[in-house]
Parts: structure tokens; sequence; C-alpha cells
């Protein structure tokens, strides 16, 4: 008897139990229909669960892609939902007009999320036939692939034979038309086929992006120029600030240049300043566009990746100082305190003004004075005393701007005095 009991308690507990049904209708055919205006109309279900509309859930679509959501509370397990959608709550605009039948629903443990188009009219596929396009900057391919999400990534051969669509044989430009491509926003890209199982992939970067509207009409990326790569070999110094980290281990340099090899090149920080520098040597035929990062004991900054562009215009190339995950000097200001240093800067290198602080260890009243480096004195400020920082602006004492190079920074109080390095780039 208890069993029984038992069993009937756990029955009537499970039909008793309670879920929410979110249904959500897709309006984008009765959209292009010009049956329901997204700026003025509405759209609701009405069901045995609210009166038949008595009390009207309205749809909402919060993300603008067209379909609506409504949910509806507290269901219990097994009920048989019966419903339609109407527009702006009128039956005389509900679906299946003319009194087409009921949809109906039943209520399941768990998630309950149900799916229609409004009327059961589906949006019907658009097609359009779509050229596409890879120049070749290198002059070095010889049997260029396409492939596009839109049918799992399949292969096509791109030509450059000057048959159509190609314009000119051998120019180095590899053309391919594909056709019936359904409406749509889809993504490609472009190996070489050289032998290996997956080819050599051509795309720098993301996949590329294009659009097929409902209308046929394309848009987006549909071409695309592969880097030519520099015309001599270009030294380019990498300098990062870590003064904001607590360095672990080695810091050290990724990127495109060395196939993002981890942890990287070892940078070195010879003077002490936290500022960490590397010269790489990109050899001619290296990106023009190329990515980074740095890595703080074999850790990536947790940021996009960096990019500069290649000057092989030059022999050499000196970068702006990075600040390790794009920490800045506002960061600095407030994190700074006279125990890290009794004589800091921050930036450093800067441009066009750094942050000085300074932290004098005797009871003295003292002089911050800043010499070039030859040693003249450019800009002085008087009354230093205790911890404190100030803000010099590359100017000099007849507020004019000072040229880029070394400066440095000495402050001085009774026999006690601090002496900082600092480089002004332009």
């Amino acid at each position: 008897m208890k069993r029984i009991l038992t069993l009937l308690i756990i029955v009537g507990a499970l039909f008793l139990w309670a879920e929410d049904v979110t249904f959500n209708v897709n309006m984008n055919y009765q959209i292009s229909l010009g049956n329901f205006d997204p700026a003025i109309d509405s759209v609701d279900v009405a069901g045995n669960f609210n009166g038949w509309g008595d009390s009207p859930i309205i749809g909402e679509d919060l993300d603008g892609d067209g379909i609506y959501s409504m949910t509806v509370t507290d269901l219990e397990v097994g009920f048989e939902c019966e419903y339609k959608f109407r527009i702006n709550s009128n039956w005389g605009t509900s679906e299946f007009p003319g009194g087409g039948a009921n949809r109906f629903y039943t209520v399941v443990t768990g998630e309950n999320i149900v799916d229609h188009w409004y009327n059961d009219e589906e949006m019907p596929s658009v097609f359009a036939d779509v050229v596409f396009t890879v120049t070749d900057g290198t002059e070095n391919y010889l049997d260029i692939k396409f492939k596009s999400s839109f049918n799992d990534w399949e292969l096509y051969q791109m030509t450059d034979d000057g048959v159509a669509p190609d314009e000119v044989a051998g120019d180095h430009v590899w053309t391919v038309l594909v056709e019936d491509i359904p409406n749509g926003t889809h993504t490609w890209g472009a190996l070489e086929d050289d032998g290996s199982q997956s080819g050599y992939w051509l795309i720098d970067g993301p996949d590329l992006e294009y659009t097929i509207d409902d209308q046929g009409n394309v848009s987006g990326q549909t071409d695309y120029v592969i880097d030519p790569g520099s015309v001599q070999d270009v030294t380019v110094t990498f300098q990062v600030d870590m003064n904001l980290v607590p360095t672990v281990g080695v810091v050290t340099i990724a990127g495109s240049f060395n196939s993002w090899t981890v942890p990287g090149e070892i940078m070195t920080d010879d003077d002490m300043d936290g500022i960490y520098t590397i010269d790489i040597l990109l050899p001619s035929g290296s990106l023009i566009n190329e990515q980074y990062k740095y890595l703080n004991d074999a850790v990536y900054e947790d940021i996009e990746n960096r990019s500069f562009v290649l000057d092989d215009s030059v022999t050499e190339q000196i970068l702006p100082v990075d600040y390790f995950n794009n920490m800045n000097s506002d960061d600095y200001n407030d994190v700074i305190t006279p125990d890290q240093s009794e004589l800091v800067n921050y930036p450093n290198p800067f441009n066009p003004e750094t942050v000085i602080a300074y932290q004098i260890p005797v009871q003295k009243e003292g002089v911050l004075s800043i010499y070039n480096f030859k040693g003249q004195l450019v800009k002085t400020y008087t009354g230093i005393a205790g911890t404190g920082s100030i803000v010099w602006d590359g100017k000099n004492e007849s507020d004019e701007n000072v040229a880029s190079g070394l400066y440095f920074a000495k402050v001085k109080a009774g026999d006690w005095e601090q002496t900082r390095k600092m480089l002004l780039l332009k």
C-alpha cells in the first residue's frame, strides 16, 4: 500500500511539474510580402493557455532578425497547447485565414522552444551566380582553388587562362564563376594546391565574407589580393613596456614572421627600464601586413592580434613602444607607488609628455632638473619634497618644444640625488 501511495505521489508530482514554453515565429517572408511592417506592426500568440488572446502575449525581436519570441510561463508538463499567431492581435489577420487548423504542442520536461514560420510560409531561396577573384601579388602560385561555406567548403578550380570570366591569361589574376549560391551571408577563401592534404591557405586573417540578399544582389568581398611581400630585408625593432606587468620568466614575441612559434623570440631589457626590445630580421618576401603579440612566460597578451605595415623602403624600422595588454599611462598613474622606485617616469619612451614620479628619502626640499644628452639644462622644477610627481610636456624654460632624443631627469635634495634616463620620440 505504501509503495502504491509513493508511486501516486511521484506521478502526481510529475503531472503538476510546470515549464515555460517559448514560441518563435519567423516573420521575414511576411515582411517581404508587405503583410508585416516591423516599425508599426506586432505579432502575438493566442491559444488555450491565455484565453485565446484575452491576455495578449506580444512577441519581441530584440536582435532585429525578423524572428519574434514570446514565452508562456508555468504550463504543466503534458499540457497540450492549442494556438495560432496573429498580426496586431487581430483574428482577421491571424494565421491560416478562413478558419484554418490550429497549431498544437505538448509541454515536455526541460526546455520547450517551438519554431514556426508565420502561416507556414517560408522565405523562398534565391540563387545567384558570383565571380570571385584572387590577385596573386607574389606572382608565385600555380594552382589556386576556391572554397566557400555555402556548400561545406567544396573546392572549385580558379583559372588564369584568359577564358571568361578570366580576362587576361598569365596576369596572376585568378577567377572562378560559382553558380547557384543561395541567398544569405557566406564566407570564402582560397588555397594553393601544393599536393598536400589540405593545400596552402592563402587568406591572411579571417575568412572573407559576402552576402546575397533576397533579390539576388551580391555585396561584401568577392575579390582578394595576396600580399606581394617585401622587396628587401628589413630589421624591425619591437618594444614592449612591462612596467605595469609582473614579469614571470622571459618576455617574448611571436607573430606571422615566425609562424606564431611559442614561446617566441626572447626580448631583453639591458638598461632595466622595464621596456623589453628585440631586433628581428624580416627577409625580402616577408608579408607587408604583419601580425604579432607579446608573451609573458609563454602566455599571450589577452588582446586582439597586433599588426603593423612593413616598410620595405628602408632597411631598419623601429616600431613605437607597445604597452603589454595595452595598459596605458593612465593605468600607470593609478598604480605608481613610492616604494617602486625613488625616481621613475612613464611612459618611456614618450611623446609628447611623460609623468616623472619621485620619492625623496631626506627631509629637505630638492630640485628636479631635466638635461639633454649634452648635459645642457632644459627645465627646472623647484620645491620638490617627499613623494610626488610632475608632468614634463617636452618643453624648455622658454616654453619651446625640444627635439627628440635622450634626456635625463635628475632630483637633488641635500646630499641625495637620483637620475633617470628618458627618451623623447617624435
